[in-house]
């Protein structure tokens, strides 16, 4: 038995957003639900909840392995974005970078594009979904409770797709696997979120932790073939070379801009 995408979101969300909501309150009460930067954290939350939504309508369509290697885009669309809504600088390194990036999307989708375009365009989507998320945790900052950077997403996420699978049916779970795949999503879910919120928040330089998404490859391969049984083309492979080549060389460049950096900063007088 299949579930639509809108149950599994409504359920998982609700799931998480529960816990969080129990977590936030007895830990700090009223007051905890209460931030300053509320329009950041709607912004933030519709992001994962469009980049959640088109994550499954894309694996339903296209193979784990191509899905990541689309994804990898998501450090340089993130630091494009950054230039635009964060005033971070963009040179003709980040520039070649995300050139070299969309190559190897095309790479990736090659000939299968004809026959599994939405799947890619849905890919994507949820690049740009999850490159805005990444740029409202920035402007959110460090935050004091950091259960808030998933607490709004599941709210967000549940406000919106729970009426749907109201409305389209629910379909009871028909085994215990099922239902606990349901539920498990939420806790997985709130760890991911927390480390990812964190660690961009924190981040000297979003593009100095943007790169880490590339270890997703790994993942993805292994999983899809494990699972699915999926054994992934060279050109995905050669694809997604091209995208983390391109990212670690933004990452690399970075790293020789701060460092010539800290060291005018110690040769100036003071």
């Amino acid at each position: 038995m299949g579930y639509s995408a809108y149950e599994i979101l409504s359920v998982s969300s609700l799931t998480g957003l529960v816990l969080c909501s129990v977590w936030i309150y007895f830990h700090h009460g009223w007051q905890g639900f209460n931030t300053k930067k509320l329009p950041w954290y709607i912004g933030r939350g519709i992001a994962q909840t469009g980049s959640s939504f088109l994550v499954i309508k894309s694996l339903a369509h296209i193979p784990m392995a191509d899905f990541y290697g689309i994804i990898f885009l998501t450090p340089m669309v993130t630091t494009l974005l950054a230039t635009v809504f964060l005033q971070e600088k963009i040179g003709i390194y980040r520039i070649a970078a995300i050139a070299v990036g969309f190559i190897g999307v095309l790479i990736i989708a090659g000939p299968s594009f004809a026959s599994h375009n939405i799947g890619y365009l849905y890919a994507l989507l949820a690049v740009g979904f999850a490159s805005v998320g990444a740029i409202c945790v920035r402007k959110i900052g460090r935050e004091t409770i950091p259960v808030r950077y998933a607490f709004f997403p599941f709210l967000i996420c549940t406000i919106i797709f729970l009426p749907l699978a109201l409305y389209e049916g629910m379909e009871m779970p028909t085994n215990v696997l099922d239902a606990s795949l349901m539920i498990l999503y939420a806790p997985i879910a709130l760890i991911g979120i927390l480390t990812y919120s964190t660690g961009f928040s924190r981040a000297r330089d979003t593009a100095m932790i943007a790169p880490f998404h590339y270890t997703q490859m790994i993942w993805g391969v292994m999983f899809g073939y494990v699972i699915f049984g999926d054994v992934p083309p060279m050109t995905t492979f050669f694809g997604a070379l091209l995208i983390i080549a391109a990212g670690l060389m933004v990452l690399w460049r970075e790293h020789l801009l701060h460092k010539n950096i800290a060291a005018r900063a110690q040769k100036t007088p003071i």
